[in-house]
């Protein structure tokens, strides 16, 4: 459809007005610039170009006069009619920028940025000024640059460690993903901004900034987290020239924990080791003596002596080896999860003869169990008979009417299991060693090895559990034992 315009020799006459200076310098920059220059007439025909001097599209100079601008869209713009919606649309609202898909000579394809802007005068249109530019580098590039940036944030975020940038002059943590979050967050709701404030020691920091900078980069760097009882790893590189490190973190708790435990397992075994060497052979060297009196002895007159103080010595041989079985156990044997019925439990502990054995002892048991309680049965039996053992060694001699009182109350969340005995008591000064390995309160003491609470202590832990002793002297003892309810995590 043709529209009412200025003839093309009048227009071509107003090409050379004022303006004329202005245009040609403009359309010497376009092409430094790279762009395509049409100059179409007001029904969109192409009536001069610079394909000269660019060629975007493959044309010749020649093979574009004349021709409406809608060569250069695809069959199906033309067909939705498509170059004329946008000749309207420049005509209508001025200046239009817009990118879509043009076709080369050849029928090839491109992303093409446009500048469409309508010519007037006197407030008749007379034509159009179009800027064309090949955008398909620049959108490949972009593609490319986003796809890249969007892998390396996707690895950023979803990495398995802790990932962070910081700037060296003040500390700033500036960047860090969700993984490294999530390890300062674990101890404070608050997520701290500085790479000083997580430390728990500033000499620790003061030493990695002082080797950071020295050396340009730390790798396997160990601390403990500030106000917690989390360990991580940290490994930097320090960029001098913009003034910020980057690494990486990484939650070492449990490794910490397994190294100190491998310490204190093997510190433990040495002591082991040492004291059960003495422990044992003196045992031994008793019976020996006791055997060399009886073969000296040719009447035996007491043989019921010796032999009594035979089986003394062989049973405190007998119960420190199976305090050192028990200890071994301990270390070495997974916890397990059964179902635990505490009457019957309680039951088996106070029938075991090697415990109360011919004392007088009363013994007082209240068992409360609401729902189920799983738990580690043997090394939960092995504690009480250990308590149990305990209350009855130390009774007062000298004093009447001896007793034990348990109490168990077990629900969903945990067992309480507290042993009170009226006997001699344990000196404020010395509870906080009681659970140390082969330690005696009880200095004058014959009975015992120093391994029963030590054994006590270890189980109690393996189980995630909690023990409590509180004591006078002359008075009694009293130790609470605390299990958590495995339930949840069973099957």
């Amino acid at each position: 459809m043709k529209r009412n315009s200025i003839p093309l020799a009048e227009f071509q006459v107003g090409r050379r007005s004022k303006n004329s200076e202005l245009n040609k310098y403009l359309s010497v920059i376009n092409i430094l610039k790279g762009f395509e220059e049409y100059t179409l007439d007001a029904n969109g025909i192409i009536i001069s170009s610079n394909l000269e001097a660019v060629n975007i599209t493959g044309y010749e100079e020649w093979e574009v006069i004349g021709k409406e601008i809608s060569i250069f869209y695809s069959t199906e713009d033309q067909i939705t009619g498509k170059p004329a919606s946008d000749l309207m649309r420049c005509e209508k609202n001025g200046t239009i920028v817009f990118t879509c898909v043009w076709m080369k000579k050849r029928s090839s394809s491109f992303l093409a940025k446009i500048k469409l802007t309508p010519i007037k005068e006197h407030g008749l249109l007379i034509g159009y000024k179009l800027l064309l530019q090949d955008a398909t580098h620049k959108a490949v590039s972009s593609q490319k640059i986003k796809k890249f940036k969007d892998e390396y944030l996707n690895l950023f975020n979803n990495s398995f460690v802790g990932i962070l940038k910081f700037n060296m002059s003040d500390f700033t943590i500036f960047m860090i993903n969700e993984k490294g979050l999530k390890m300062l967050n674990s101890v404070e709701s608050q997520p701290r901004d500085h790479f000083d404030q997580i430390f728990e020691s500033q000499e620790e920091f003061a030493e990695l900034i002082k080797r950071l900078k020295t050396e340009k980069k730390v790798e396997g760097f160990q601390f403990k987290l500030r106000k917690s009882n989390a360990f991580l790893m940290v490994s930097l590189r320090y960029f001098s020239n913009e003034e910020f490190a980057e690494g990486i973190l990484l939650d070492v708790t449990d490794l910490v924990k397994k190294e100190n435990e491998i310490a204190r397992l093997n510190q433990e075994l040495d002591q082991l080791i040492y004291h059960a060497s003495h422990e044992l052979r003196s045992p031994l060297t008793s019976m020996l003596g006791l055997i060399n009196l009886m073969r000296q002895d040719s009447s035996c007159i007491f043989p019921k002596d010796y032999t009594g103080l035979m089986e003394q010595k062989v049973n405190k041989l007998d119960s420190l080896l199976k305090s050192i079985v028990a200890i071994a156990y301990n270390n070495r044997v997974e916890t397990s999860k059964e179902n635990i019925e505490w009457n019957g439990l309680m039951n088996s502990c106070l029938r075991d003869g090697t415990i109360f054995n011919e004392k007088n002892v009363a013994v007082e048991c209240e068992v409360n169990q609401v729902g189920v309680f799983i738990g580690d049965e043997n090394r939960i039996k092995i504690i009480i008979k250990n308590l149990l053992s305990n209350a009855y060694k130390y009774q007062n001699p000298h004093g009447i009417n001896a007793r034990v009182k348990i109490q168990v109350h077990s629900d969903e969340n945990h067992a309480s299991i507290v042993i009170a005995d009226n006997g001699i008591g344990i000196d404020e000064k010395y509870l906080r060693n009681v659970f140390q390995m082969f330690y005696k309160a009880h200095v004058h003491s014959t009975e015992g090895h120093g391994l029963g609470l030590y054994i006590v202590k270890a189980m109690v832990d393996r189980v995630d559990g909690k023990i409590y002793v509180e004591s006078k002297m002359g008075e009694g003892t009293q130790f609470k034992v605390v299990v958590p309810n495995r339930q949840m995590q069973f099957g």
